[in-house]
Protein backbone atom coordinates (compact mmCIF):
# COMPACT_ATOMS: atom_id res chain seq x y z
CA UNK A 1 0.00 0.00 0.00
CA UNK A 2 1.35 3.41 -1.02
CA UNK A 3 0.94 6.11 1.62
CA UNK A 4 0.78 9.62 0.23
CA UNK A 5 2.29 12.35 2.38
CA UNK A 6 -0.02 15.28 3.12
CA UNK A 7 0.58 18.34 0.96
CA UNK A 8 -0.86 21.84 0.91
CA UNK A 9 -2.95 23.04 -1.98
CA UNK A 10 -4.21 26.57 -2.64
CA UNK A 11 -7.83 26.67 -3.74
CA UNK A 12 -8.84 29.97 -5.34
CA UNK A 13 -12.58 30.67 -5.37
CA UNK A 14 -14.46 33.30 -7.36
CA UNK A 15 -17.23 35.11 -5.49
CA UNK A 16 -19.77 37.43 -7.10
CA UNK A 17 -21.02 40.15 -4.76
CA UNK A 18 -23.97 42.39 -5.61
CA UNK A 19 -25.55 45.12 -3.50
CA UNK A 20 -29.15 46.16 -4.09
CA UNK A 21 -29.40 49.77 -5.31
CA UNK A 22 -25.80 49.71 -6.65
CA UNK A 23 -25.12 48.71 -10.27
CA UNK A 24 -21.53 47.60 -9.60
CA UNK A 25 -20.69 43.93 -9.26
CA UNK A 26 -17.72 42.98 -7.10
CA UNK A 27 -15.67 39.95 -8.09
CA UNK A 28 -13.65 38.62 -5.19
CA UNK A 29 -10.94 35.97 -5.40
CA UNK A 30 -10.48 34.16 -2.08
CA UNK A 31 -7.66 31.68 -1.54
CA UNK A 32 -7.83 28.91 1.04
CA UNK A 33 -5.16 26.40 2.01
CA UNK A 34 -6.22 22.75 1.93
CA UNK A 35 -4.27 19.84 3.37
CA UNK A 36 -4.64 16.75 1.19
CA UNK A 37 -2.59 13.81 0.02
CA UNK A 38 -3.67 14.02 -3.64
CA UNK A 39 -4.96 16.63 -6.06
CA UNK A 40 -8.27 14.75 -6.33
CA UNK A 41 -8.71 14.82 -2.55
CA UNK A 42 -7.90 18.55 -2.52
CA UNK A 43 -10.46 19.11 -5.29
CA UNK A 44 -13.18 17.27 -3.39
CA UNK A 45 -12.42 19.23 -0.22
CA UNK A 46 -12.45 22.50 -2.17
CA UNK A 47 -15.83 21.67 -3.74
CA UNK A 48 -17.24 20.99 -0.28
CA UNK A 49 -15.73 24.19 1.14
CA UNK A 50 -17.12 26.28 -1.72
CA UNK A 51 -20.68 25.24 -0.95
CA UNK A 52 -20.63 27.36 2.20
CA UNK A 53 -19.72 30.70 0.63
CA UNK A 54 -23.16 31.82 -0.61
CA UNK A 55 -24.67 34.41 1.71
CA UNK A 56 -27.28 37.16 1.89
CA UNK A 57 -27.22 39.94 4.47
CA UNK A 58 -28.07 43.61 4.95
CA UNK A 59 -25.23 46.12 4.81
CA UNK A 60 -24.91 49.05 7.21
CA UNK A 61 -27.12 51.15 4.86
CA UNK A 62 -29.89 48.54 5.00
CA UNK A 63 -29.35 47.32 1.42
CA UNK A 64 -29.29 43.60 0.69
CA UNK A 65 -25.88 42.15 -0.20
CA UNK A 66 -25.82 38.85 -2.09
CA UNK A 67 -22.69 36.72 -2.25
CA UNK A 68 -22.63 33.86 -4.76
CA UNK A 69 -19.76 31.43 -5.15
CA UNK A 70 -19.11 30.93 -8.86
CA UNK A 71 -16.75 28.03 -8.21
CA UNK A 72 -13.09 27.12 -8.09
CA UNK A 73 -10.90 29.39 -10.20
CA UNK A 74 -7.71 27.44 -9.58
CA UNK A 75 -6.32 24.63 -7.44
CA UNK A 76 -2.59 24.23 -7.22
CA UNK A 77 0.05 22.59 -5.08
CA UNK A 78 1.69 25.13 -2.79
CA UNK A 79 5.44 25.11 -3.18
CA UNK A 80 6.61 28.13 -1.19
CA UNK A 81 10.25 27.20 -1.73
CA UNK A 82 9.90 26.34 -5.41
CA UNK A 83 12.77 27.10 -7.75
CA UNK A 84 10.79 29.01 -10.37
CA UNK A 85 8.80 31.38 -8.13
CA UNK A 86 10.06 31.25 -4.55
CA UNK A 87 7.42 32.26 -1.96
CA UNK A 88 4.56 32.14 -4.50
CA UNK A 89 1.54 30.71 -2.71
CA UNK A 90 -1.25 31.33 -5.20
CA UNK A 91 -2.06 33.23 -8.36
CA UNK A 92 -5.21 34.04 -10.27
CA UNK A 93 -5.73 34.93 -13.91
CA UNK A 94 -8.77 36.41 -15.55
CA UNK A 95 -9.73 38.04 -18.83
CA UNK A 96 -11.46 41.39 -19.15
CA UNK A 97 -13.58 40.92 -22.25
CA UNK A 98 -13.87 44.53 -23.36
CA UNK A 99 -10.09 44.90 -23.55
CA UNK A 100 -9.93 47.50 -20.77
CA UNK A 101 -6.74 47.63 -18.77
CA UNK A 102 -7.13 46.22 -15.23
CA UNK A 103 -5.47 49.19 -13.46
CA UNK A 104 -8.74 49.99 -11.71
CA UNK A 105 -8.61 46.80 -9.67
CA UNK A 106 -5.34 47.78 -8.00
CA UNK A 107 -6.21 50.00 -5.02
CA UNK A 108 -4.01 52.65 -3.44
CA UNK A 109 -1.81 51.63 -0.51
CA UNK A 110 -4.21 53.06 2.07
CA UNK A 111 -7.01 50.86 0.71
CA UNK A 112 -5.05 47.64 1.37
CA UNK A 113 -6.45 45.64 4.28
CA UNK A 114 -3.39 45.96 6.53
CA UNK A 115 -3.43 49.78 6.22
CA UNK A 116 -7.21 50.24 6.17
CA UNK A 117 -8.22 49.98 9.82
CA UNK A 118 -11.97 50.02 9.18
CA UNK A 119 -11.93 47.97 5.97
CA UNK A 120 -13.83 50.55 3.91
CA UNK A 121 -12.85 51.13 0.31
CA UNK A 122 -14.20 54.09 -1.60
CA UNK A 123 -14.02 52.18 -4.90
CA UNK A 124 -16.38 49.41 -3.70
CA UNK A 125 -20.07 49.29 -2.87
CA UNK A 126 -20.90 49.16 0.85
CA UNK A 127 -20.23 45.54 1.89
CA UNK A 128 -20.20 46.26 5.64
CA UNK A 129 -22.65 44.34 7.79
Amino acid sequence: MVHNEPKQFAAVFVLRIAVDNDPRIVTRFETYLIDASTAEDAYQQAKELGLGFDDVYRNSDGDIVKIKSLGIHDLDLVEPNGDEYPRLVSSAQFVINDGAEPFGIVPDRDQLACFNQFGKRSDLPNLDQ
